[in-house]
């Protein structure tokens, strides 16, 4: 393909990834006000699965294939990606308020759900029988988010909290359907931008022969966060810290207990030599993310730390091969 149209598909990509995060987050910003729950809990459910859908596609593709290290690796490395970029670079548009309730909750399991991925990947191996019950717990998971959101005496509350959190941040309610139109040419406009985007610049990359190794690195090993990151600056910029904050912690539980759990059991995934260093950046960064929790906001020095953070780990990761 020809520079021009590789350029010209990097512009399309980047369209698309704005505009349809721009639409999903006002589609699931409606439907949380047309529903009468938190906005958190529809980007938990709803927004962490849709941009998650890249993780879940590249993971499995690649346990079918006998690649355990990249499977666990995409893991890995978008989980890190979606706390130290995602949110730093969220939190540098504007710092994000972390003071939501039921947050706590989520924080807690998503700690949980991290460590046992750290147990087994000390171990060595993510059996069958391991996938089988990663799926199960999400599918627990989800089941519990809804318990909540059905609740007629927390719903009572929280319905008057989300059309507060709604209408302050200038939108009406609408139909349901509408909404659900808005969420899903959201997560297509968001999935498309992203594979032109990521395909685009690697093509470019190799156009002006940029070793593959710096592509992967600093091209491949974000792009299947760029939904998130898509989704989450233009919350930021909205100012609907739920939907950065729901999404990022569910796509993380939703990347570790699906994607991993759906890729052993398609086929037992083998830990490779330096995954136990990839998987500790993700626990450190789960840990600065708890902290930030029960401090209550991730202000922007905050978010520069993070981005340096994350910028250690990509060198850490380019030294050991992870």
């Amino acid at each position: 393909m020809g520079i021009i149209l590789l350029f010209l598909m990097l512009a399309i990509g980047v369209v698309l990834l704005s505009k349809g995060a721009d639409t999903l987050v006002e589609g699931s910003s409606n439907l949380a006000l047309a529903y009468g729950v938190p906005i958190l809990i529809i980007s938990l459910i709803i927004v962490s699965t849709g941009t998650s859908l890249p993780e879940l596609f590249v993971s499995s593709l690649s346990s079918a294939q006998g690649e355990a290290d990249i499977s666990l690796g995409n893991v890995i490395g978008s989980n890190v990606a979606n706390i130290l970029l995602v949110l730093g670079v969220a939190s540098l548009i504007r710092p994000v308020r972390m003071k939501d309730p039921l947050a706590d909750r989520e924080v807690l399991i998503l700690g949980i759900v991290t460590i046992a991925m750290l147990f087994f990947i000390v171990y060595g191996v993510f059996p069958r029988w391991l996938g089988v019950i990663f799926l199960f717990g999400y599918v627990g998971y989800i089941l519990s988010l809804l318990r909540i959101a059905r609740n007629e005496r927390i719903r009572a509350k929280l319905e008057a909290e989300a059309i507060e959190e709604i209408e302050e941040i200038g939108l009406k309610k609408e139909r349901p359907v509408i909404s659900w139109a808005k969420v899903i040419i959201g997560f297509t406009g968001v999935l498309i931008g992203s594979e032109a985007l990521i395909y685009s610049a690697v093509g470019i990359a190799r156009f002006f022969s940029i070793p593959s190794g710096i592509i992967a690195l600093s091209l491949v090993a974000v792009g299947t966060s760029l939904p998130e990151l898509a989704t989450c600056v233009v919350a930021s910029r909205r100012g609907t810290d739920a939907v950065s904050i729901g999404t990022i912690i569910g796509s993380n539980n939703f990347n570790i207990l699906v994607v991993l759990g759906t890729a052993a059991l398609i086929a037992p995934v083998t830990v490779g030599a330096g995954m136990l260093t990839g998987s500790l950046f993700a626990t450190l960064s789960f840990f600065a993310l708890a902290v930030f929790q029960r401090y209550g906001v991730i202000n922007r020095a905050s978010g520069i730390m993070m981005l340096i953070a994350y910028a250690i780990y990509i060198a850490v990761a380019y030294g050991f091969r992870l």
